[in-house]
């Protein structure tokens, strides 16, 4: 279980730094969506107050990154801008490829009080053709109630931005 401890920690690291993207002195909201995208799984899906989204169901017509740029561009239009950055973290190891991730955010809102939420990801190492768990894995799932909760509790009409 060392192994898939040791690789949730590298993957959290590795997904702070794409959203430490948002902290740069002019950010690139496409750049910093496109390296949160690349750690979903094909058919991650993120799941708030019983709705489900498929990040990936339909690449040809909506990429993970233009879903998750959009996302980022509706903190921007409801005012808060997206300088987020990882408060702490916690793994819980579920089995040899798979972990629960607590992640939780801090956003620092332009001349707004900021605020923290946590959100849980599933990380999953992935088989190859032999069956043996290899890489560096990717995140499978994601449980953002807190962040849409907070958002929609400031800007109650966030998903009506376009």
């Amino acid at each position: 279980m060392e192994n898939i401890t040791q690789k949730a920690e590298a993957f959290i690291q590795s997904y702070k730094r794409a959203m430490e993207k948002s902290l740069a002195p002019s950010p690139s909201l496409t750049e910093c969506a496109a390296a949160l995208a690349s750690h979903y799984k094909p058919g991650f899906i993120s799941f708030a107050f019983g709705q489900a989204t498929d990040l990936t169901s339909n690449p040809q017509t909506t990429s993970p990154e233009t879903i998750v740029a959009k996302h980022l561009e509706r903190f921007d239009k409801a005012g808060f801008g997206w300088k987020v950055r990882l408060a702490r973290h916690e793994i819980q190891v579920y089995s040899q490829g798979s972990a629960q991730c607590w992640l939780t955010w801090e956003i620092e809102p332009k001349g707004l009080e900021g605020w923290r939420w946590t959100n849980i990801y599933g990380f999953r190492l992935l088989p190859d053709e032999r069956g043996v768990l290899v890489g560096e894995g990717v995140w499978e799932y994601c449980v953002s109630d807190q962040e849409i909760g907070g958002l929609l509790e400031r800007c109650p009409k966030f998903f009506e931005l376009a």
